[in-house]
């Protein structure tokens, strides 16, 4: 499922798999970004990480209207994987609100 979320992007242009991510707290390791401290780094993506997907994945925040948007689709595709299976109750909880997070 995360890998398949990798490549769905968001409203922010994020790939969705940010939302399910173990912490949803930003790293420190963002801010230390030598791209955000003056300097170029090697490639368009902070060293801590291996691709600019995956700093955008560890690095997008939880808790913003974007999220909330995003949690959405995430609750939306997962509906849709589980419909018509003995899975479909496991998600009910989670659908009036919409939490795709709380549902995976």
């Amino acid at each position: 499922m995360e890998e398949n979320l990798r490549g769905v992007l968001g409203v922010n242009k994020v790939p969705l798999s940010y939302l399910i991510r173990g912490n949803p707290e930003v790293p420190d390791l963002f801010f230390l970004n030598p791209m955000r401290g003056g300097t170029t780094p090697e490639g368009p993506y902070g060293t801590a990480y291996n691709s600019f997907s995956g700093e955008m994945i560890a690095c997008a925040p939880h808790g913003t209207p974007k999220y909330d948007e995003d949690n959405a689709i995430l609750m939306k595709i997962l509906t849709e994987l589980v419909s018509g299976t003995h899975h479909e109750a496991s998600i009910k909880p989670y659908k009036r609100s919409r939490d795709g997070r709380g549902a995976f």
